[in-house]
């Protein structure tokens, strides 16, 4: 885990073949990154962004919060909030492939957290919006997976999942209908 990671870091050689070094370098390139995100904009200006992206969010401004909501997120990286901010914002805006990613990012990053299910379902629903049916039910699948593990709160997601599973079938079902009906109209 991280002890390995920090002792790769300290005993790191330029130049080494393993692919540490380039992991190295990946992790220096970012923890630059967000140093010069607060040291530009300094920590009062980051404060203020992220309070100014909240009132967006609040207010259903997806669009003028995304930006920055991704920005103060990339500064402030523990701030589980803003990832999932950014990643609501991307659903509300119908985004489906970038709010996939960013809720795999979040599910990776924050596993503890208490809307974890919540991702994992809406996972399976950005995929539905990209018609991925198989994909979308690996995601529900995957709640009711990790339904061992939530809390009596959270085990409200289990059941839904089910209902989500049995809905996407339905659904891809009549997709498929009515494209072969256009298939055959077309022949």
């Amino acid at each position: 885990g991280i002890f390995v990671l920090a002792g790769a870091v300290l005993f790191a050689r330029p130049g080494q073949s393993n692919g540490i070094g380039q992991l190295i370098g990946v992790l220096r390139e970012d923890l630059q990154e967000r140093r010069s995100v607060v040291e530009e904009q300094g920590t009062d200006t980051v404060v203020a962004e992220i309070e100014q992206a909240g009132q967006l969010f609040d207010g259903g401004q997806y669009d003028e919060a995304l930006p920055l909501l991704r920005r103060t997120s990339r500064a402030v990286p523990s701030r589980s909030d803003l990832a999932w901010k950014t990643a609501v914002s991307l659903i509300q805006l119908k985004r489906w492939q970038e709010a996939t990613e960013a809720l795999r990012d979040f599910t990776r990053r924050f596993p503890d957290n208490k809307v974890f299910p919540d991702a994992l379902m809406r996972i399976g629903e950005c995929y539905e919006g990209l018609g991925l049916y198989d994909h979308a039910r690996k995601a529900y699948y995957q709640v009711i997976g990790f339904s061992g593990r939530f809390t009596q709160e959270q085990q409200q997601f289990v059941p839904a999942a089910y209902d989500k599973i049995a809905g996407s079938y339905k659904t891809e079902a009549v997709s498929l209908a009515a494209a072969r009906a256009i298939n055959d109209e077309n022949e």
